[in-house]
Formats: C-alpha cells, sequence, structure tokens
C-alpha cells in the first residue's frame, strides 16, 4: 500500500514537472521596434525575420520611398533602404544598421535604380550571415548580397549579372537552395555551400512546350529533395505548377493545377504558399484568382498528388478576405495558417487539422499582417510592419506565441477569438508537365570564374560613392599566369594589392560599352602570392587612393 502511494507522488510529480517544462519551454515573448532604435533612419519598417543556428534572430527589410538631406550637402530621394539588424533568442535587439542607394551613388547603367526586397538570410553558422536582396536595376532583376559580421559590420557586397533573384531556404546538410527567375520567363536554381562560400551548381528550367515555368512561390525540402511552386501570369490567366528536384538539381516530379470552377472566378490559383508534411506530403495554401475571391487550402502527396482541398472564406467579407502570408505545419500534422484581411490590414491565425477540417481562429488588429512564420522549439514566432504613418510602414514587431496561437498578455495588438470562417470542398484539376533543363550550367565550383560567397560579381556601388574603384569579377589567364580584373572605376596608374601587400604590374585595359573597366595583372611572384587553396583578399587602389573593399578570391 505505501508501496503504491510513493508511487502515485512519483506520478503526479513527473506530471508537474512535465507540466512546468512544457510551460516555460514555450515562452511567450513580444517586441516592437521603433525608430530610435534604427539611428533615427528615415521609413523604418521590419517585416521579415530569421533565425540563425546561434538562436538570435535577424530582421531584415527593405524601405525608403521619400526624399531627404543625407547630409549638408546631398539631397536624395525615390529609392530604397535596406535594413538590417539582429537580436538575441529574446528578441533583444543587438545592433540595427540601414544602407541606402540612389542615382548618385552608381555606376552609369545602374541609374534610377528601384525597388529592392530581401529575400533571404543565409548562415555561414560563423558568427556571419548573408542577407539576399531582390532588386529592380531599370528594366532587369539582379540578385545582390550583404555579408555581415555578428557586430553588424558590413565585409562585403555582390551583385550577380544573372536575374536570379530569390528565396532561400536552408537544405538538410546545413547548405541553402535558393531559387529565382531568369529574364522573367523562366526559373533559376542554386545550390549554395556553406563551407565552401559559393555555389556549386546552378540550373534553369522551362518545360518541353517551352512555355515559361513562371515564377516560384515558394519552396521546401522534402526527403532531401527540393520542392519549389510556380505561378505563370498572363494577360488574362494564372497557370500553377509543382515540381521536384534532387540535390544536383535533376527533375524528380513535375504537376500542374488548374482550378475548375466557373467564372468569376477564372479557374486559376494565384499566390500559393507551401510547406512540407511530417508524412513526406505538403500543403499548399493560396488565394483564388483575382485576389479577392477567397482562398483555399490543398493537402497533397509526397508525388503531387491531391488529397484533399477546401475552400476557405470569411463569410461576413466575402470579397476581402484571402489566406495570403504564411503556413506551418502542426505537431497533429495539422496547420497554422497566417493570413490578411485585405481591406482592414488585420489578419488571423487559423489552425485546421489534418483532414482539412477548420478548428480554431484567433483574430489579430494590426495595421499589416505577418510577412514569416516559422518555428522555434514549441513556439511559433511571427514578424511583422509596426504599423502606418500616412503611406509610409513605421517600426517592426517580432512576436513569440504558444503552439496554440496564445499570445503574450502586455502585446499592444487588439487581439480576439470571434473570427468566423467557413471552409467547403473545391475541385482542383492536376496536369502532368515535363521540365527539361534550358541553360547549361553557369555557376561552377571549380575553373576560370570564381564564385565568392554569394556570385561571381560585385559592386561597390551599393554603399560607396561613384568615385571609388569596384571588383566585379577575376579571371584566371594563361601562358604566362595572369589575373584579368573587371570593374568599376579603376584608373590608370591604379595599383593591386594581395593581403594589403603591392603585388605584380598592372596593364590598364579602358572601358568597355556598358563602362566597366579591365586590367590585367602580371608578374613573376604572382603566383607565389596566390598559393592554392588559400583565400587571399584582392584590392584595387586608384592613384587619388580611393580603394575598393576586398575581393576574396581562392585559386
Amino acid at each position: 500500500m505505501k508501496t503504491a502511494k510513493i508511487s502515485q507522488i512519483i506520478i503526479l510529480a513527473t506530471i508537474a514537472f512535465l507540466f512546468c517544462v512544457k510551460n516555460f519551454s514555450e515562452e511567450k515573448w513580444f517586441h516592437a521596434y521603433d525608430e530610435s532604435q534604427m539611428l533615427d533612419s528615415p521609413n523604418f519598417a521590419f517585416s521579415h525575420s530569421y533565425l540563425l543556428s546561434n538562436g538570435n534572430y535577424v530582421l531584415a527589410d527593405a524601405g525608403g520611398f521619400d526624399c531627404f538631406w543625407l547630409n549638408k550637402d546631398a539631397y536624395v530621394c525615390d529609392y530604397w533602404f535596406i535594413y538590417v539588424a539582429e537580436t538575441d533568442k529574446h528578441g533583444n535587439l543587438k545592433w540595427a544598421k540601414y544602407l541606402y542607394n540612389s542615382a548618385s551613388f552608381g555606376p552609369p547603367d545602374y541609374l534610377n535604380t528601384g525597388v529592392y526586397n530581401v529575400e533571404g538570410v543565409i548562415d555561414n553558422k560563423d558568427g556571419t550571415f548573408i542577407v539576399v536582396i531582390k532588386g529592380v536595376m531599370v528594366n532587369s532583376l539582379s540578385a545582390c548580397s550583404l555579408l555581415f559580421d555578428d557586430r553588424g559590420n558590413l565585409i562585403s557586397q555582390k551583385i550577380t549579372d544573372y536575374d536570379l533573384v530569390g528565396e532561400c531556404i536552408k537544405t538538410p546538410d546545413d547548405n541553402y537552395f535558393i531559387v529565382g527567375n531568369y529574364s522573367l520567363n523562366s526559373s533559376a536554381f542554386a545550390k549554395y555551400d556553406v563551407s565552401l562560400k559559393k555555389f556549386v551548381w546552378a540550373t534553369y528550367f522551362i518545360d518541353d512546350a517551352h512555355i515559361p515555368v513562371g515564377k516560384w512561390k515558394g519552396t521546401f525540402i522534402q526527403n532531401n529533395n527540393f520542392v519549389v511552386i510556380f505561378s505563370y501570369e498572363d494577360s488574362d490567366s494564372v497557370r500553377t505548377a509543382l515540381a521536384s528536384f534532387n540535390k544536383e538539381g535533376e527533375l524528380v516530379w513535375a504537376k500542374g493545377f488548374n482550378n475548375s470552377m466557373p467564372p468569376p472566378y477564372l479557374d486559376y490559383l494565384m499566390e500559393p504558399f507551401i510547406c512540407s508534411s511530417s508524412d513526406g506530403g505538403f500543403f499548399i495554401i493560396s488565394c483564388k484568382f483575382p485576389r479577392h475571391e477567397g482562398a483555399f487550402i490543398m493537402k497533397l502527396d509526397a508525388e503531387g498528388n491531391i488529397i484533399w482541398q477546401r475552400n476557405v472564406s470569411h463569410p461576413s467579407y466575402p470579397f476581402e478576405y484571402y489566406v495570403y502570408r504564411g503556413i506551418i505545419e502542426t505537431e497533429d500534422g495539422g496547420v497554422i495558417v497566417m493570413d490578411q484581411q485585405q481591406e482592414s490590414m488585420g489578419g488571423n491565425f487559423i489552425k485546421i487539422d489534418k483532414d482539412g477540417i477548420l478548428k480554431w481562429v484567433k483574430e489579430v488588429d494590426l495595421d499589416e499582417w505577418g510577412n514569416s512564420i516559422y518555428r522555434n522549439g514549441d513556439n511559433l514566432v511571427i514578424s511583422t510592419y509596426g504599423g502606418y504613418e500616412g503611406f509610409t510602414r513605421r517600426g517592426g514587431i517580432l512576436l513569440s506565441l504558444s503552439s496554440e496561437g496564445d499570445y503574450p498578455e502586455n502585446c499592444y495588438p487588439d487581439w480576439s477569438d470571434d473570427a468566423e470562417l467557413i471552409s467547403t470542398n473545391v475541385s482542383i484539376t492536376p496536369l502532368d508537365l515535363t521540365f527539361s533543363k534550358y541553360f547549361p550550367n553557369n555557376f561552377e565550383a571549380d575553373g576560370d570564374f570564381v564564385a565568392v560567397d554569394y556570385a561571381n560579381y560585385l559592386s561597390d556601388w551599393l554603399v560607396c560613392g561613384d568615385k571609388f574603384p569596384g571588383i566585379i569579377s577575376i579571371q584566371k589567364l594563361s601562358s604566362p599566369f595572369r589575373l584579368k580584373l573587371t570593374g568599376w572605376n579603376f584608373e590608370k596608374g591604379c595599383k593591386v594589392y594581395i593581403n594589403g601587400e603591392k603585388v605584380g604590374s598592372v596593364e590598364y585595359k579602358g572601358k568597355d560599352k556598358t563602362n566597366r573597366t579591365k586590367i590585367v595583372l602580371s608578374g613573376s611572384n604572382l603566383k607565389k602570392k596566390l598559393p592554392k587553396g588559400e583565400r587571399v583578399c584582392i584590392q584595387v587602389i586608384n592613384p587619388d587612393g580611393n580603394q575598393s573593399d576586398c575581393f576574396y578570391f581562392t585559386r
């Protein structure tokens, strides 16, 4: 009898202990970051956050959009700022920076530089990280990367000549898969190796009918493969495709989808978000086309076959409500969806079980609802804009909630649980597609063109004045061994330094039609200064003393 009581006490104590552990592990906190924490920068706003391997968060976004005096001599306007900050694992701000670009701070063929978007963060797992940026340069797209250390110092900035603009997703081996667009009509895929700090492969795809695959809309890892969802839009239609690629970039399978509902829904899918499920399949959440016509969610198996599909709409606001912002699987095999209401700018957390049945809705009243949702332990972490002042976004929010959507008591947004959603069946017709490689591999692990950090090309125009030289690429020439440097603003009489030491002799080759300058570096001791496998810093210094940032080169 006594033994039984002791056993009961032990069981109760164990339950109490596990309850405490569960409650302590579900750490709920809330942070709002204002402009005073961003050095009084203009139009400050954060909406995206990223979890680093050390438990810290990176906040990053684009801003700007108005005119002001940069200093007493420079008045600049009509461009976007890049904001980057790092917090500790509890959301406390460590540092914050903003970078700027304008026509007066760029090379001639990048005048009227326009919109940037932050597309992802690459965690180098050594305290440094890379912020990947999409930019619209005149009439073309490009990808840019900014490398920061753990104190917020900008180590380098680089830009691609290709239209590889896209989403970064961490792979099971802690490297990164990057997907983007190629010339606005097909899609590009690349694998980034953290240890090598460069691409190991990249490929481009269209389908066999030479119809553009379209813009990527979401990516996730499934059984060590990359699953990508695309949406191709023209004047009167939207086509959605889903494709799986192995770790070498080869196609595994592909599916296409059309919505069979009649007009006014225009029978197409648009703005899809995707996440994997623990059973090997995945979920897709999307709005219909046009955007204000409701939303739907689909569950698919590992080969892209539809298991179930549901329509999701708000009974009181059928034309203002769409699910749009993000989706993540829960421990019970269902999903939590983060949405935005188009007119009110508020949003909801929506819980849907593994069979597509709506379980609960939690509503939040914010000027604009979240842009990032992911899991950190037992918690969900969301980041969003903090609000508006006129047409200008202000501030940022980082919010940690429990797995059931419970939020901190001191959270200032107006939360309520009285939102109502309905779900009905929809009919999505699958279409088999076949993709094929369209372009050869443009990024090589070894070869004459050196890919360092994010891409092959470096430009100083993002944060440097137009008088500064900047190295874009370095190419090895043989017989005899030389280096050909291409960049901005190389001047006659410039010198080349390797790890801070002047080396070789420089032959000035002049400018090409894009105003890029070229020089050739030669010298009997050049090979000794570039030992194989060793990473070195190469800089160009003009006669006036202006110098480029390091271009990190490995022979």
